[in-house]
């Protein structure tokens, strides 16, 4: 099959990218033929992989066995001279839909192919229009939760998502899709990443970094440099790559080390990174004495990961209150393939399918809060005073490795996906449709318990007859989202005609505050922007000078319910499985309920104070006219001290946009 992809791709950097690349890289060993188009070439030094004269082969691999190959088309770099206009901007979308469209005429792709949203997934959306070639869009963390996040982005992600063929999400995330208004039936989910066995694994040979580094002294830019004696590899090293950050927990790696050099052990650190905190990174090193200890590297190719992690006497990943919630980078999987020692923080821990077969101390090894650098510290001491021990960690997490990767599993299901998408109506008689797809129609008992699992678990044996007599009024809904706001109603009317006397008095919150969520995933906003009008800051801070003459504007997709009960807490603790007790304390709770431009449902506890000034935020009322409304509101407290309630206006409204709930017209 021939096929046409859209995206990332080496020398970028990140996830996406080495998606993008093993995917190719399998459907042509597969023998399907893959045209490549990028703009990899154009990207900054920043996120810039550093390549050298073997690393050429594997850009366009080609497999004489099966004859697939995957061919590279980069789109030409910016320049002023031929693609300038005013305002200056790099025309990414335009580049890559045309050179898209010319492969697809050119070599009669039969499937267009994008992963992330900017600029890859606008192309093939334009790309795919010109041709007539079905368009599959797969979404990664960042594109879907800050990019989408803005509404002068997110009509369009919409748009796009619409009139795709196909959409690659993930399980949990099916209903924002639903919400959006992507057939159930064209979602698919569960694409699990596989590694590549023949690379990553204990055989892989250990880099040679201080050969590598001799070679490479001469070709790294300036910005980059750290330095290039050899390295003594008989000490333990140490090793993080990725992205450096705050959030990636490098700088507590740095802090927690230095702890350990100043108790006057010795060991190496070995950092492939780069990213926008670079140079602060560097700084930290010096800060903190480390620089004796540190080799830095620039990012490699994913190809060479593994002998970068074999170089290793144990492998940290430490990321931390990471802003992008679902983001779910594979470093760790790759740790493990590779048969070495892993660190890894609480919270990425958590996000892994294969959380269960993780022990501490057996095949990993635990570090609860990165944030705590004598806990931090303690882990890593173990590992620079008995390397032995790590590699015993590192043997048992490759026999774990060997159990969740299933590379070719994860290449036959894009094989099929593609397949079964871009075949004629002739070819898919003989070829079954990609059994993923999400199907729709399971019973109102599952239905309940997906969407409303608190309710259901406090209606308890009633559920099952309620949901019976919701079956009985043979209602047609076009997707399970539907559905369980149909149930919702169901349940409002049956709960009016009939007592259900074990019920405790904060059901009807709970009930509510479940319920909510559902109406607003399942209101139709196809034809309505979060925000009717534009944001004046564009995401900037106010100047204090200006900040009074600001008129805040609330999105069109916010409700307000006030409860009896602290309805958070309780559903924290029905969810833990906790015993709630049998008096439950009343308090008044309004909850602030948010559908943000990218679907997202925020939920956030706020005072009577904040209600009062999101009913004065309708875009008309400037900060001042809102203030002095607050201070007659207040009474004579907040006359006296005007100022004083201007700042507290401040802090409510930054809050309130930093969440995406208002914008400053």
């Amino acid at each position: 099959m021939k096929i046409c992809m859209i995206g990332k791709y080496p020398p970028i950097e990140g996830g996406v990218s080495m998606n993008n690349y093993w995917v190719g890289h399998g459907l042509a060993e597969k023998g399907h033929q893959v045209y490549l188009v990028t703009n990899a070439d154009e990207v900054e030094p920043t996120y810039r992989m550093y390549h050298e004269k073997d690393d050429l082969q594997w850009y366009e691999p080609y497999f004489k066995e099966t004859g697939g190959f995957v061919s590279l088309r980069n789109s030409e770099r910016f320049s002023r001279q031929r693609m300038g206009h005013i305002p200056v901007s790099n025309p990414f979308v335009t580049k890559l839909a045309s050179l898209a469209a010319d492969s697809v005429r050119q070599h009669d792709c039969r499937i267009i192919y994008s992963y992330y949203f900017e600029p890859y997934g606008m192309a093939g959306y334009l790309a795919s229009r010109w041709t007539g070639v079905p368009l599959i869009i797969q979404h990664a963390g960042s594109d879907l939760e800050r990019l989408m996040k803005s509404p002068d982005l997110s009509t369009a992600y919409r748009e796009i998502l619409n009139a795709a063929d196909l959409v690659i999400t993930h399980r949990h995330l099916v209903n924002r899709f639903i919400a959006i208004g992507v057939k159930e039936k064209k979602i698919v989910h569960d694409m699990i990443f596989g590694l590549p066995p023949k690379l990553f694994n204990p055989a892989a040979p250990p880099m040679d970094v201080s050969a590598f580094l001799r070679r490479a002294s001469t070709h790294i830019s300036d910005s980059l440099k750290w330095r290039s004696d050899s390295i003594d590899t008989s000490k333990p090293t140490i090793g993080i790559y990725g992205k450096v950050g705050v959030s990636k927990g490098s700088f507590d790696l740095v802090t927690a080390l230095s702890r350990l050099k100043h108790e006057g052990l010795d060991f190496n650190l070995l950092a492939m990174t780069q990213g926008t905190q670079y140079e602060q990174f560097r700084d930290h090193i010096l800060k903190r004495e480390m620089e004796s200890n540190t080799w830095i590297l620039p990012f490699m190719p994913h190809w060479k990961v593994p002998r970068f992690i074999r170089a290793c006497t144990a492998v940290c990943f430490l990321e931390r209150d990471f802003p992008i919630v679902i983001h779910g980078p594979t470093i760790p999987r790759e740790v493990l393939a590779c048969g070495q020692c892993l660190i890894l923080s609480s919270e990425i821990m958590k996000k892994q399918f294969y959380r269960d077969q993780l022990s501490d101390g057996v095949n990993f090894l635990l570090v609860k809060d990165p944030k705590n650098h004598e806990e931090l510290a303690g882990v890593l001491r173990y590992v620079i005073e008995n390397p032995h021990e790590a590699s015993r960690i590192g043997k048992e997490a490759y026999r774990l490795s060997v159990n969740i990767e299933q590379y070719q599993e994860f290449i036959n299901r894009y094989e099929k996906l593609f397949l079964s998408c871009g075949l004629s109506q002739d070819e898919e008689q003989e070829h079954p449709r990609f059994g993923a797809v999400m199907k729709n129609g399971a019973g109102s008992l599952d239905v309940a318990g997906a969407y409303l699992p608190c309710t259901a678990k406090l209606l308890s044996d009633a559920l099952e007859k309620i949901a019976s007599l919701f079956d009985l009024q043979k209602s047609s809904y076009h997707n399970n989202l539907e559905k369980a706001h149909g149930f919702c109603e169901f349940l409002i009317e049956y709960l009016r005609n009939y007592e259900i006397k074990s019920l405790p008095p904060y059901f009807a919150d709970l009930f509510s505050y479940e319920s909510t969520e559902i109406a607003m995933l399942a209101a139709d906003g196809s034809n309505s922007p979060s925000f009717m009008g534009c944001d004046r800051l564009a995401a900037s801070e106010p100047q204090d000078d200006l900040f009074a003459d600001l008129k805040p504007l609330k999105t069109n997709y916010c409700v307000v319910k006030t409860y009896s009960y602290d309805i958070q807490g309780l559903i924290k603790l029905i969810v833990a499985g906790g015993e709630i007790p049998e008096a439950v304390e009343e308090v008044v709770t309004p909850i602030l309920f948010v559908r943000l431009p990218n679907i997202k449902i925020l939920k956030l506890q706020i005072n009577q104070a904040t209600e009062e000034l999101l009913k004065l935020s309708d875009g008309v009322n400037t900060v001042r006219s809102i203030v002095t409304t607050l201070s007659h509101f207040n009474g004579a407290s907040s006359s006296n001290d005007p100022s004083r309630l201007e700042r507290q206006v401040k802090v409510i409204l930054s809050q309130l946009y930093q969440s995406g709930v208002i914008i400053y017209s």
